[in-house]
């Protein structure tokens, strides 16, 4: 992935993917894009969130590629959720795919820890919370857009970027 991309989708959606699953999730209505996760290669990540212009590659994507984890979640997004055509699969590389085919867990976290990687590489443990309390409708059936927890889910995007890209290194021999 040295001419790639990395990426990663923070969203926002009113149904449940765990109850409808991606398909659904990606093409209902209320689903947007909270936040773009995004490395060059080795390059610091960085981010767009749903304020900023979409980032310059995901315009015209043609001959790059991209790599992230369970991509078929990014490419449904891309597709049902951003202005620009979603890239081919071909493009696509997916390092959950490759982690499962080697018998390594599939979660991004628990794929990291079995593969030792070090903190500063590692899945941060309070993405759960922030997806619960950010990316759903909170009891009231609002969205909440809390600045501070919303900076934290941004931080968030950005170390499951490093982390996707930190495995696929170690992985990238067996791909």
């Amino acid at each position: 992935m040295q001419d790639g991309v990395h990426i990663d989708f923070e969203t926002y959606s009113e149904v449940d993917i765990r109850k409808v699953g991606a398909w659904r999730y990606a093409t209902h209505p209320s689903t947007r894009v909270i936040c773009t996760g995004y490395a060059f290669g080795d390059d610091e990540p960085q981010l767009a969130t749903e304020d900023d212009p979409w980032p310059d590659f995901m315009k015209d994507p043609a001959g790059l590629g991209l790599a992230a984890w369970n991509a078929t979640f990014e490419m449904l997004i891309w597709h049902h959720c951003v202005p620009f055509a979603c890239p081919p699969i071909a493009q696509w590389v997916d390092p959950a795919a490759t982690a499962r085919s080697l018998a390594l867990p599939g979660a991004l976290g628990e794929c990291g820890a079995a593969l030792g990687l070090p903190a500063d590489k590692a899945k941060d443990k309070r993405g759960k919370y922030l997806i619960q309390r950010l990316c759903k409708p909170n009891r009231a059936g609002d969205r909440v857009t809390t600045p501070a927890l919303l900076q934290e889910l941004y931080d968030y995007c950005k170390q499951d970027v490093v982390a996707e890209r930190a495995i696929l290194d170690i992985l990238k021999d067996y791909a």
